[in-house]
């Protein structure tokens, strides 16, 4: 059976900021290394890299996310839907790093997409339910064998796949247009974006 090209998990942000000023964060690694305290400055960021996925974001139907890799590392960008830019091409970003009401961390939000050419996905690699699990493989590209126990449709309309791998349970978040309730009950392969947990979403900002 072909693997399915999936999102794995989904986490629900809403973000605001404006791009401004000289961009000296320009990798994926340094962009992501300012992400892990607080801030209350809008920071700009610029760089380049290969668009691996994209999902739309819980509780913003404007708002898209997407997930970039460039030959420092991997990293998760939100932006406007209008823009979301589509998987295997290669982008230039800029955009700001944000933060957030509600949400102790900030964001990478990007303003402006522009498409410089196409790449290879990166080869995924096949974990396990513990490689899953152990934060590793945040954001990275990678391929898992399970079974499934359920398709079903939430009220915003996307529609999110249990799958039992090594007999712990996966929330797979399916891409729109295709049916999957046929693979109920069947093991299947399927390659995706591992995203962090689910977080609660922060408040609107007012």
């Amino acid at each position: 059976m072909r693997p399915l090209s999936v999102v794995l998990t989904l986490l629900p942000l809403l973000i605001f900021g404006e791009c401004e000023g000289p961009c000296d964060i320009c990798s994926m690694s340094i962009a992501r290394s300012q992400l892990g305290a607080k801030a209350s400055e809008v920071r700009p960021f610029s760089v380049t890299g290969t668009v691996t996925a994209r999902a739309a974001a819980s509780g913003d139907s404007d708002i898209c996310r997407f997930f970039l890799y460039d030959q420092t590392g991997f990293g998760e960008l939100f932006c406007d839907r209008a823009i979301v830019p589509e998987p295997g091409k290669v982008v230039a970003v800029r955009g700001v790093i944000a933060p957030i009401a509600g949400h102790p961390f900030p964001v990478l939000f990007a303003r402006s997409i522009v498409t410089v050419g196409t790449s290879r996905q990166p080869t995924p690699r096949t974990v396990s339910a513990d490689q899953l699990g152990d934060g590793n493989m945040t954001y990275r590209t990678v391929r898992v064998c399970g079974h499934v126990n359920d398709v079903r449709s939430d009220t915003d309309g996307s529609a999110r796949m249990s799958l039992s791998v090594d007999g712990r349970d996966t929330t797979v978040l399916l891409p729109d247009g295709h049916s999957f309730r046929p693979l109920v009950g069947a093991r299947i392969s399927l390659v995706g974006v591992r995203l962090p947990p689910v977080a609660d979403a922060p408040n609107e900002p007012r």
